[in-house]
């Protein structure tokens, strides 16, 4: 469980790298201008709005090939 618990922490922070939450279609025109406490009211409601059920052990994993290529966004 400890390996499935690190797995799914890792993927996390692929899909929810810092500011990058969501496409910019969903983001809309000026996201990157709003003050950063805007941005993360804005994302927050996103998440919300688009939130998915929490991992159990029946999720499925990425493949280890996009973990380890680092197909998430780092500033």
């Amino acid at each position: 469980m400890t390996v499935l618990n690190n797995l799914l922490i890792t993927q996390g922070n692929i899909f929810l790298a810092p500011g990058c939450y969501f496409h910019s279609e969903f983001n809309g025109v000026g996201y990157k201008d709003f003050p950063p406490i805007l941005q993360r009211k804005h994302n927050q409601q996103l998440i919300q709005q688009y939130s998915l059920p929490l991992p159990n052990e029946k999720t499925p994993l990425l493949p280890k090939y996009y973990l380890n290529i680092g197909l998430y966004y780092q500033r």
